[in-house]
């Protein structure tokens, strides 16, 4: 996908419509604005968001499509939400 001015906005590729593999998404200005990576649908590892000038401010890793740390904090999970 591009922006009206030919920049490109995304890229990443779709298995069997559910996005898979990595991801890169940019700002208008062509800086990265979010990169990670998908298992069938789910965001798995480190996904890291960027400024509009291409820093690194917030990294989010996902285990199973849940977030289990957040710039590498580790979020308590109680056991009834590892059930869901």
């Amino acid at each position: 996908k591009h922006y009206k001015v030919g920049k490109l906005v995304y890229e990443g590729r779709f298995e069997d419509g559910l996005p898979d593999g990595k991801h890169v998404s940019y700002w208008a200005n062509g800086q990265k604005k979010r990169e990670g990576v998908y298992n069938m649908g789910e965001k798995n590892g480190e996904w890291k968001h960027y400024t509009r000038d291409g820093e690194l401010f917030l990294v989010i890793t996902y285990k199973f499509g849940k977030e289990v740390e957040y710039d590498n904090k580790k979020i308590e999970v109680s056991e009834e939400q590892q059930k869901e």
